[in-house]
């Protein structure tokens, strides 16, 4: 197959299509937009370049106005800090004096209970050495219990009693041996208990086996007031021991423990005579 090249260009064309480039290059009218172009290409620098500068004082105020604030913030933080400190300062010093307070009431309250449990034990001494004396006291003495009240009762007529009562146990006792004698007073109208200070704690103790025995062999018409001489009168009667009120408290316990049965029997010589 034979061979077909390309037609080449004329160069006619060429030429034609280059002198058309130089004459438009050399135009007027083409210098003039070129012109424009580069006038508007500067100016539109220059605004960006204003803009670029406004944009910066803008950033610049913004940074100044926030170091302002945060300095005034700042500035309150550290006074509020300082306020804190302060009230902090107080406050421990307040502390201390509390605690310094506190140990001296504790100390205090220490000396106090200290001297409480001194003023016990005193007063603990106190009473038993009150106890040893109303026991010596009454060492000698007796109670008589339930005896029917004279009309204008007299000492004589108490002691008058008394002696009638030795009689009728058998043991003789008289005025002499009779130290003293009295009532014990008392709001109510009941026969309140007659107390008896003998001569002797013999003849105290004599007065009270003989009353016990009195008793035993007489089991149906044990101790009342006839015996005592008052006639056509059967009052029981009863006779103990004048006790302390703390010698008396402890017998009436021993007297419940004694129901128990769990519990030995108890011996005063205390005891009431029936």
């Amino acid at each position: 197959m034979p061979l077909q090249r390309s037609p080449q260009k004329s160069p006619t064309t060429k030429s034609t299509s280059g002198g058309s480039k130089e004459k438009r290059d050399s135009s007027p009218a083409y210098a003039s937009d070129t012109n424009d172009r580069i006038r508007k290409r500067k100016r539109s620098d220059d605004s960006f370049k204003s803009e670029l500068s406004e944009f910066k004082e803008e950033i610049k105020q913004m940074l100044t106005n926030w170091k302002f604030e945060q300095a005034k913030e700042l500035k309150n933080i550290t006074n509020s800090l300082n306020d804190i400190q302060k009230t902090n300062i107080e406050i421990e010093k307040s502390l201390n004096a509390i605690a310094i307070e506190q140990e001296e009431l504790k100390l205090r309250i220490n000396n106090i209970d200290h001297e409480c449990k001194e003023n016990r034990a005193y007063i603990l001494v106190l009473e038993e050495k009150i106890e040893d004396l109303q026991r010596d006291a009454r060492s000698t003495t007796i109670e008589l219990k339930n005896v029917p009240k004279l009309s204008n009762e007299t000492k004589e007529d108490l002691s008058g009693l008394v002696q009638k009562l030795s009689e009728s146990i058998n043991i003789k006792i008289g005025p002499t041996d009779i130290r003293n004698i009295f009532r014990i007073h008392g709001k109510n109208d009941t026969n309140k208990p007659i107390i008896v200070e003998l001569s002797s704690t013999t003849l105290k103790q004599n007065m009270l086996k003989g009353i016990k025995s009195f008793n035993i062999k007489n089991s149906k018409n044990k101790l009342n007031a006839s015996h005592l001489g008052l006639k056509d009168n059967s009052t029981p009667v009863f006779t103990a021991e004048y006790l302390t009120p703390k010698a008396n408290r402890l017998y009436f316990l021993a007297r419940d423990l004694h129901n128990i049965p769990s519990i030995v029997a108890l011996g005063t010589s205390a005891a009431m005579s029936w």
